[in-house]
């Protein structure tokens, strides 16, 4: 689906630790595509600096409304 969108192949996905992109199904799938997969520390969203950043963007403009 993302070469379908982007028309470039993916090389890397980087995702928290969280469990629901850990499983062997799609660490074998990554492997497979020679997409190389980090992760961050779970449960630290320090190291999530953009998805922090629109989260609190979002939050504040909730709240303003």
């Amino acid at each position: 689906m993302w070469l379908n969108i982007t028309s470039h192949p993916m090389k890397r996905l980087h995702t928290d630790n969280g469990g629901e992109y850990v499983m062997s199904e799609l660490q074998f799938f990554l492997r497979e595509q020679e997409i190389i997969h980090k992760t961050s520390t779970p449960h630290v969203h320090q190291q999530n600096g953009c998805t922090e950043l629109l989260n609190c963007t979002l939050l504040e403009k909730v709240h303003s409304m």
